[in-house]
């Protein structure tokens, strides 16, 4: 499950796990959008990600979803992250919403933007 705050960069790092390359062009993605990866060969390898839209209004829904065993993936960009300290709050309230909602949570930590 990918989560994170509006505009970290989550659907471009699924797409690029998932189809190889980042998109060209993205928008913000109203909900969640679930994407299946499979590993090539013979191994019945099946991963399903699960593309959290990180605007504040959407974060009740998410709860739903965070009642599982799972992975976490946290996305954030360093650099919103400095501008505000709303921002700073945000991405707290995500990795907070995990560690209540599940026991002994996956999480994996994810900066992105370092091209830019």
């Amino acid at each position: 499950m990918v989560t994170g705050p509006g505009n970290a960069g989550k659907t471009c790092l699924v797409e690029k796990l998932v189809h190889g390359a980042f998109p060209e062009n993205t928008s913000q993605t109203n909900g969640i959008d679930v994407l299946r990866w499979t590993q090539p060969g013979d191994t019945g390898l099946q991963l399903l990600f699960y593309d959290f839209g990180g605007q504040p209004v959407y974060a009740t829904s998410h709860q739903l979803f965070l009642r599982t065993r799972a992975i976490f993936v946290v996305l954030w960009n360093p650099r919103a992250e400095q501008v505000t300290d709303l921002q700073q709050f945000q991405l707290h309230s995500y990795v907070r919403d995990v560690l209540d909602a599940t026991e002994h949570p996956a999480i994996i930590f994810v900066s992105s933007h370092k091209d830019r």
